[in-house]
């Protein structure tokens, strides 16, 4: 269907956007490399969803309408678990590297995994918020992004550098 096609259109143009801008965090490329392909295939999991679960994935789109609340809290609510880790769990199947799985797994909720230093799930994390903000601008929003965690990019010491992420988003 169009809708579909739009849908899909839609994620391939935030996948391309997310692993571009996570890659151009990083100095190294490795990282960049990593952070690439995590960006690319951060949201894998909403495809198997939908491909192979369409009453669940239905099911989820009427819990987010009606409760308003994010796309992971209605995943949690019906399924029990979210985009995130299936999408993770499918890239450890297929032997994709480690740092990768993590970050596909955790990019909503990085702070779940122990760091004291800036990486690819944290890249993919800052990445993925800022598109979407990029996507949908409101007024007062280059202040904070919803969902960003600023107590961990503080902690991780690249705060300061949001500025300079926001204008490259």
């Amino acid at each position: 269907s169009r809708l579909a096609r739009e849908s899909l259109d839609s994620m391939q143009n935030h996948a391309c956007l997310v692993g571009s801008l996570a890659s151009r965090m990083f100095p190294g490329k490795r990282e960049q490399e990593d952070a690439f392909i995590s960006g690319l295939l951060h949201d894998i999991g909403k495809l198997v969803l939908a491909a192979h679960l369409p009453a669940a994935f239905q099911e989820i789109q009427r819990t987010m309408k009606n409760s308003g609340g994010a796309m992971v809290d209605a995943e949690k609510q019906v399924l029990g678990v979210t985009h995130a880790e299936i999408g993770a769990y499918l890239l450890g199947l297929w032997g994709l590297p480690y740092p990768i799985v993590e970050a596909v797994a955790n990019h909503h909720r990085p702070e779940r995994v122990e760091s004291s230093e800036f990486g690819v799930l944290a890249g993919v994390y800052v990445a993925d918020r800022l598109i979407h903000e990029a996507a949908s601008p409101r007024p007062g929003a280059e202040a904070t992004v919803p969902g960003l965690d600023m107590a961990h990019l503080e902690k991780l010491g690249v705060a300061a550098r949001l500025p300079q992420w926001r204008a490259m988003a």
